[in-house]
């Protein structure tokens, strides 16, 4: 599984291991973060104390060790120098600013855009994602609320409403905007999330990530929420969550996840969407008998958006139903031991037509392979806005200093030779959800691949008749 690698090592110091958090499934795929110094605040930095100097060297440490022991290639790199000089430069640090500058210094050493040092205040602001919470002063998120958000141009809006769902039953509807939950603001959270992620691939995620982290509450508990809703008005909406539906799914160690799957006919095409890529017995049967069952439309629509990854081996087995011909990949996958190709073996009764999918800056791992795959070989046309570039087995691990600390462990190489990792997939048409259309009930993700189905089976329609004597 590309993104399971939550656990540290035995030989982690007790402090790291004991403030490990077990991320949920939404922040799983993060593979990718620019090596961005964190900003740090404008207010006078205090002294570091001995303890603080202390905390700081034991980061220094562990981030040094962690990628000595995980990363794939270090060959190119002076990693011991890099030591060397700087945790002389460590030792002498004054400020948590200084620590974060020696930090993110030693990362950059990789040239690689998937390790960070994250903001110890964003990283809070996304732990509320943990379902443990972070020391136990965040609430538990493993409630839900039914509604999903997208952080676009500096707005966190709602892109979907669960019908039946708690918030749909409280009035959210698309196109609403998430302004305040409780008393944290989203532009003060954005502004926040900014320190680390603005510019970046990574953004959309991070940012809709830490939003929709402000109204997670524990099942039964009441999130304070106020939207714009579609007159304009503020309008002030409490949301219960409850417990989630779908499936529960476990895998190793990571926390207890709900899968969910739909698949429906939408006018000529096929519809299907799946929250995660877990519970291979129920989502592989349910995926196979409904690509089946749409063998005679025009076209299948797949939606991954939202959709953070898990088992590699699921994509490559959805990718055979879907191909033809034998010896196709999705790519290859590159580990300090191993080397593995997500190798495609074509299913009886595969389908021939136009594949669409759809995806987002939330979409990550898993789903990066299956769209950039098969995006690559040709098989299918993505819709939507650029996925994060969160393709590798990926780590986010607290440290001592109360930063974050993430890092990858295996390289990634799509199917055409390029690679995935920081880059993201990037739509062969880039549809960006606006307030509008989402408060008139549109989907224009969703609407763009089917027109797009749509003009495919008019030009095959076209070519039949030419070629009709």
């Amino acid at each position: 599984m590309p993104d399971s690698t939550l656990l540290l090592p035995s030989g982690a110091p007790r402090s790291l291991r004991l403030r490990r958090l077990a991320y949920a499934v939404l922040l799983l795929g993060l593979g990718w973060l620019t090596a961005v110094p964190a900003v740090a605040k404008e207010k006078a930095q205090p002294a570091l104390d001995e303890q603080g100097r202390a905390l700081a060297l034991e980061s220094f440490d562990y981030v040094w060790q962690t990628i000595h022991d995980k990363h794939w290639d270090l060959s190119s790199i002076d990693w011991d120098g890099a030591r060397s000089e700087l945790r002389a430069e460590m030792e002498q640090a004054k400020s948590s600013a200084q620590v974060t500058r020696v930090l993110n210094e030693l990362i950059s050493r990789l040239g690689m855009s998937h390790f960070v040092i994250i903001d110890s205040e964003a990283y809070q602001e996304m732990s509320g994602l943990s379902g443990e919470g972070d020391d136990g002063d965040r609430p538990s998120s493993g409630g839900d609320a039914g509604f999903d958000l997208r952080v676009h141009d500096g707005k966190a809006l709602v892109t979907r409403v669960r019908p039946g769902s708690p918030a749909f039953e409280a009035g959210v509807r698309p196109g609403f905007e998430l302004i305040k939950a409780d008393d944290r603001t989203i532009d003060d959270l954005l502004e926040r999330i900014d320190r680390g992620y603005a510019g970046t691939p990574m953004y959309e995620c991070a940012a809709s990530s830490a939003a929709q982290a402000t109204v997670a509450r524990a099942a039964g508990d009441t999130a304070r929420a106020v939207f714009r809703d579609a007159r304009g008005k503020k309008r002030k909406i409490e949301i219960q969550s409850t417990r989630p539906t779908g499936t529960p799914a476990k895998f190793g160690y990571l926390p207890t996840m709900y899968t969910e799957f739909d698949s429906r006919e939408l006018g000529d095409a096929g519809y299907i969407r799946f929250n995660v890529f877990m519970d291979p017995p129920k989502v592989m049967k349910a995926y196979g008998d409904a690509i089946k069952e749409f063998s005679g439309k025009d076209g299948i629509v797949i939606d991954l958006r939202g959709n953070p990854g898990g088992i590699a081996g699921m994509a490559m087995g959805m990718g055979g139903w879907l191909v033809q011909e034998k010896g196709l990949h999705l790519g290859t996958m590159i580990t300090k031991d191993t080397t593995l190709r997500l190798v495609l073996n074509p299913r009886l009764g595969s389908y021939e037509g136009p594949v669409a999918v759809l995806v987002d800056g939330c979409s990550m791992s898993s789903s990066e392979f299956m769209a950039g795959g098969l995006q690559s070989l040709g098989r299918a046309r993505v819709f939507g806005t650029p996925t994060p570039g969160a393709a590798l087995p990926s780590v986010i691990e607290k440290l001592p200093t109360g930063q974050g600390f993430q890092y990858a462990i295996a390289n990634y190489v799509a199917a055409d030779g390029n690679p995935l990792e920081g880059v993201g997939v990037q739509p062969d048409e880039t549809v960006i959800p606006d307030r509008e259309r989402l408060l008139d009930g549109g989907d224009p993700i969703l609407e763009a691949a089917l027109d797009w189905i749509e003009s495919e089976a008019r030009r095959k329609g076209s070519v039949e008749d030419d070629s009709t004597p």
